[in-house]
């Protein structure tokens, strides 16, 4: 279940689709309208099961933070808020290329803060 602060950061970004796997857990936990992203296939070639994920989080390690992932106008954003983690935030990209960028390193800043404890 998510907390109130997490579910006021979906609904205020517009986050159509909300994906956390924990590594260490082995489990991957999401809310949201799924069938709103348009594109399966980004869903499940990204966070298709524990070990798609962990391969993505692997592929992260030493690149810049966050990532995102695009086909057509669905669009992913992969956040590490801390070790063993990784969130995917999917929605659908109205912004500009600069715009984007901005936006996803204010979100992910966002995971975070969120994520400390």
């Amino acid at each position: 279940m998510l907390s109130s602060e997490m579910t006021f950061f979906i609904e205020r970004n517009n986050i159509l689709y909300f994906v956390v796997a924990d590594l260490e857990k082995g489990t991957i936990e999401s809310t949201g309208d799924r069938n709103s992203v348009h594109c399966d296939k980004l869903i499940e070639n990204l966070f298709g099961d524990i070990d798609f994920a962990s391969k993505l989080y692997a592929s992260m390690d030493g690149q810049v933070k966050p990532q995102s992932w695009k086909q057509g106008n669905s669009k992913c954003v992969i956040c590490i808020p801390r070790t063993s983690i990784i969130v995917g935030l999917f929605y659908i990209e109205h912004r500009d290329t600069i715009e984007s960028y901005n936006w996803a390193k204010k979100i992910n800043n966002e995971l975070i803060e969120m994520w400390k404890f």
